[in-house]
């Protein structure tokens, strides 16, 4: 139930920054699926900033057809909570995370019909994990992804969040 709750305030807080202007689109973007999907992403940094979030390294991104999947490889530290964060450019309708252990153990997974996946963790032991990008709905030949990793926030947040998703 925590974890849900966690999901829920952390996508209200990006979609919140996002709407409201605070995402700013990065100079460095190579084209405007990539520049759509920085500007999410620096959203996400900023909303889960409030949650005592930070980013951890660059994103990592690319780009996928409706129905394929790639694996990333990261290392994470024990004793940290960690989020993972996806987003999307506009042609996208649905991305999906699933975030795998060192031993390849499924530890958390988002398949919502949304946009913008989250995985979290608490690491108790140091190592590489997995985490496979899947883009589920995508209305061009392909759709650009980002994903950032977050670290520093509690995975006990549980505020009462009425009418959020």
């Amino acid at each position: 139930m925590k974890h849900k709750t966690f999901k829920r305030l952390a996508k209200a807080a990006v979609a919140l920054v996002s709407a409201i202007g605070l995402a700013s689109s990065s100079a460095w973007a190579q084209n405007p699926w990539e520049e759509q999907v920085n500007a999410e992403l620096a959203g996400a940094s900023e909303a889960l900033g409030l949650l005592g979030y930070q980013q951890v390294g660059a994103a990592l991104s690319g780009d996928l057809a409706e129905g394929s999947n790639t694996n990333l490889s990261i290392t994470l530290e024990e004793g940290n909570v960690y989020a993972i964060l996806a987003a999307c450019d506009s042609d996208c309708g649905d991305l999906d995370l699933t975030l795998y252990s060192g031993s390849d153990e499924p530890i958390d997974t988002d398949i919502e019909v949304d946009d913008y996946p989250l995985v979290q963790v608490v690491v108790t032991q140091s190592g590489s994990f997995r985490v496979e990008v899947t883009m589920a709905n995508c209305s061009a030949p392909t759709c650009f992804y980002g994903v950032g990793i977050f670290s520093g926030g509690s995975e006990g947040i549980n505020p009462s969040v009425p009418g959020m998703w």
